[in-house]
């Protein structure tokens, strides 16, 4: 291991040891697809609810006449909403519209995006469709266009019951990053939640049907590229119940898939969110989300 990265995580064992009055929940390092750092405590005062952050997860294809339109939409909300929105463009398999369009330089279609597809969202396949917090309206979860407008009012006003931060690191001889999490409780949450992560890349140039014509070099950004948790259930925050002040705190390193395009980690985002965990128990909807650069 880097020396970087091996003082990163002694320099963050130390800083948990500090803490060891709070902390209630420690276990040891585990490089196997688990955080390198997971660990709970309370903190008071109870700081102030941030805004809620609204997830959307746009279901999208290079084949697809529609899709920039949609581009365009969702663009213009975050602009809107100063911010509070949170874009994944995911490129899935199974879709003819998501297939690349002839002379392509690039396939950004993806199995983890298409796994996602198939567990949280039954299979879509017509496109341009969008989760939103993956809320279902009328029983539905992926949204035409129609529905956009009204879910992604009623989530914007939709109270926040946590705050998350986002903290990054990188070690550039070894391609790592490293990526902290907290999440703290600003309500007391009885329902059981997990953390995902997720890592999505901009400025990536390839040819995309628009309406009646074909752009060479149309640039596509918020694309998927990686899911640093486990898909769907995401990396479970183990207690049930969650007072307010209730802190966790997770820590992963990522290295980039050997995968085609290359993830370029310069053009990258973290997004992290917290959501239900998935059946039995509820749906997958997601309460808060926030993002970051994945290379500060």
């Amino acid at each position: 291991m880097n020396k970087i990265i091996l003082s990163f995580i002694c320099g963050a064992a130390i800083f948990f040891e500090s803490c060891s009055g709070c902390k209630e929940n420690n276990p040891p390092i585990d490089f196997g697809g688990r955080p390198l750092i997971d660990t709970t405590y309370t903190v008071s005062p109870v700081p102030t609810a941030q805004v809620h952050n609204v997830l959307v997860e746009e279901f999208t294809g290079a084949n697809c006449s529609n899709c920039p339109a949609a581009h365009d939409y969702f663009n213009s909300q975050v602009i809107t909403s100063g911010g509070h929105v949170n874009l994944i463009a995911l490129h899935y398999y199974g879709s003819i519209q998501s297939k690349p369009v002839a002379g392509f330089t690039h396939d950004f279609r993806d199995s983890v995006a298409t796994q996602i597809n198939s567990t949280i969202y039954n299979g879509l396949l017509d496109l341009p469709l969008a989760g939103i917090d993956r809320a279902p309206v009328s029983g539905v979860v992926g949204l035409s266009q129609p529905k956009w407008a009204g879910a992604m009012a009623t989530r914007l006003a939709a109270p926040s019951d946590m705050n998350i931060e986002i903290t990054t690191g990188a070690n550039l001889v070894d391609s790592l990053d490293t990526i902290f999490v907290k999440v703290t409780y600003t309500k007391l949450v009885t329902v059981p939640q997990s953390l995902s992560v997720a890592i999505v890349e901009d400025s990536m140039t390839d040819i995309q049907e628009k309406g009646l014509i074909t752009v060479d070099d149309y640039e596509f950004d918020n694309v998927f590229r990686a899911l640093v948790t486990p898909v769907p259930s995401g990396s479970i925050l183990n207690l049930t119940s969650k007072d307010a002040g209730r802190v966790f705190e997770k820590a992963f390193v990522y290295k980039p898939r050997n995968i085609t395009p290359a993830i370029n980690q310069q053009h990258c985002r973290v997004i992290a969110f917290v959501h239900s965990p998935g059946p039995p128990a509820a749906n997958y909807e997601v309460f808060q989300s926030m993002q970051a650069p994945l290379r500060p």
